[in-house]
């Protein structure tokens, strides 16, 4: 169970993505006052073949780098 994930590669695009495309194109009003757990695409990779390895069925993990403001995030692109 992944957080908002972001990285290179997303061919969607996703809602993450779909979100930096119109804040870099200046589409957004405003910045919405969310939070959100962030996690990087590549790092949701080594937990999902981890998983496969080590898991058992029925198990779930948590996927997640760290809680983040919308505003946090936008600076990231700056």
């Amino acid at each position: 169970m992944p957080g908002w994930m972001h990285g290179p590669g997303d061919r969607g695009p996703t809602s993450a993505g779909q979100f930096t495309l119109d804040y870099v194109q200046r589409k957004l009003p405003g910045i919405p006052p969310a939070t959100f757990a962030f996690v990087d695409t590549r790092d949701v990779a080594k937990a999902q073949i981890l998983a496969l390895r080590n898991g058992r069925r029925g198990e779930h993990s948590l996927s997640a780098e760290r809680h983040m403001t919308m505003a946090d995030l936008i600076k990231l692109y700056e």
